[in-house]
């Protein structure tokens, strides 16, 4: 997960499956410095069990403590964090386009827990603290690997649960008036999106091309888009792009050249740039890491 925000010397014990959800123990203190110019690709729960956790905004500084619970959204500008020396807690980072599935496909989470869920939320003295790290542990004991026959369909069942006890404490403590429902004709638009997305984002980047073939203006698109999810459908485009560019680097063994050309990218130059840009890393020193 590039520009985390724990370090990899906090971790006891972490479970991944690749490119969907990662659950993380972590212990000790760290200071991280994250660049806002990476496109952070994973929406994260932290779950402070002891000890202390200071957020750094380019407008503000928030503390987390004890019995803490922080939501962070991937378009938040986080600038910084800071672990205190006997920090204990749990993290769980989930994939953004896991994230609009999940909320698409379970309408019964309430309408706070949806519409805020999109924003930084840190809540103090959560009365169900314990709850949720009984959730984590059970996360990381029962996580099953890729290489299990229905991996997704376990490991989302997992999630699901945390979700449910995560929006089970927000509904009784957000301060917030309800969030108007979603219209189905935006949630129709945002899954026909999706769909023309998995299947032409190779071929095509541009909003005006998915607003033509949607037979919709662009600007109403977009404006859907972020009211569905919250976040720009420029930057939903370029985050699907970057996860079928990076598929092809881990899995595949076409040159770079040819993955470039495959993406109709116009050279392997504004490739590497595009890819650096959301990884920190070209796609050679990816690559490089990845196969070692």
């Amino acid at each position: 997960m590039r520009n985390k925000i724990f370090e990899d010397s906090q971790i006891r014990a972490q479970k991944e499956m690749v490119r969907f959800l990662c659950c993380t123990e972590l212990s000790g203190p760290a200071v991280i410095q994250t660049d806002p110019a990476y496109e952070r690709l994973w929406h994260y729960l932290l779950i402070v069990d002891r000890g202390e956790v200071e957020f750094r905004f380019a407008s503000q500084t928030r503390k987390a403590g004890p019995r803490s619970l922080v939501s962070i959204p991937i378009n938040e500008e986080l600038l910084g964090l800071h672990y205190g020396d006997n920090f204990h807690g749990w993290c769980l980072g989930v994939d953004f386009n896991t994230l609009i599935e999940f909320f698409r496909r379970e309408e019964f989470f309430p309408g706070p827990f949806r519409k805020h869920f999109r924003e930084f939320l840190l809540f103090e003295n959560v009365d169900n603290c314990r709850t949720l790290t009984k959730d984590c542990r059970e996360l990381l004991s029962r996580m099953c690997p890729d290489g299990h026959n229905y991996p997704y369909n376990l490991n989302y069942a997992l999630f699901s649960v945390i979700m449910a006890d995560t929006a089970d404490y927000m509904e009784r403590n957000l301060p917030f008036e309800e969030a108007p429902k979603k219209t189905v004709r935006g949630e129709e638009i945002l899954y026909s999106f999706m769909r023309l997305c998995g299947q032409h984002i190779e071929e095509h980047s541009s909003i005006n091309w998915y607003a033509d073939k949607l037979c919709i203006s662009p600007s109403y698109l977009s404006a859907t888009i972020r009211a569905q999810t919250g976040i720009a459908a420029g930057r939903v485009l370029s985050t699907i792009r970057y996860e079928r560019a990076i598929k092809y680097v881990n899995r595949s063994s076409m040159s770079l050249q040819e993955i470039a050309d495959k993406m109709h990218f116009p050279d392997l130059p504004t490739f590497s740039r595009f890819f650096k840009r959301h990884n920190g890393r070209s796609p050679q020193a990816h690559r490089k890491m990845v196969r070692k």
